[in-house]
């Protein structure tokens, strides 16, 4: 399940979006079971889910980089359980940006296409060029590109170990923090860097 801790929002600019379990779109950590892609929705269909091209594709999702798959939208029952997208159209054609997925075993392909599931699809893509969320007139011409963004992604913390000790798990971001200055001084990474860091520093 698909998990974000809730930033203290006052003046950061943030759209809130409330949906199921899910109090924020913007991620401070990322799910150890799943995987992350920069993909392009199609106009196809594939049963219960929309064709889209990848073209790159870290932690689970790895192997699938270039890759034509499907992505399976769901959303959450009011008990936070998950269930089909019922909410109409997704995410119109040609939408392309950075999308939270789960890789199905193979058993469970659809017309035999690389399948992943995307949790709250109501949130997805968790990032996109000029993201529309991102409200604050001030900082919208200075925001990460999707490209800079998978890569920030790709350096958050496991959840669980996030929890079980903050200083250890940020390591890795700030490695991503000292190679990438320019970029992390951009939103939404420096707010997501120093949300982590008050975090680690409150441990």
């Amino acid at each position: 399940m698909w998990r974000a801790v809730v930033f203290a929002l006052a003046g950061l600019g943030v759209a809130r979006t409330v949906q199921g379990c899910e109090p924020i779109w913007l991620p401070s950590s990322a799910p150890a079971e799943g995987g992350f892609v920069i993909a392009t929705l199609s106009a196809e269909r594939a049963g219960p889910g929309v064709r889209a091209e990848v073209e790159r594709a870290g932690g689970a999702a790895a192997p699938y980089a270039g890759r034509s798959v499907v992505l399976v939208p769901w959303s959450y029952a009011p008990d936070c359980t998950p269930r089909p997208w019922r909410e109409g159209a997704w995410a119109p054609a040609g939408t392309r940006g950075v999308f939270r997925v789960l890789p199905r075993p193979r058993a469970s392909w659809i017309d035999e296409w690389p399948t992943f599931d995307v949790r709250i699809a109501g949130l997805e893509p968790v990032w996109r060029n000029q993201d529309p969320r991102w409200t604050d007139a001030a900082t919208r011409g200075s925001l990460l590109a999707v490209e800079e963004f998978f890569s920030l992604y790709g350096a958050l913390p496991d959840a669980d170990a996030l929890k079980r000790s903050p200083a250890t798990a940020i390591s890795r971001l700030e490695e991503w923090e000292r190679g990438h200055p320019g970029a992390a001084e951009r939103e939404p990474a420096k707010t997501i860097i120093e949300y982590l860091k008050g975090r680690a520093a409150r441990k």
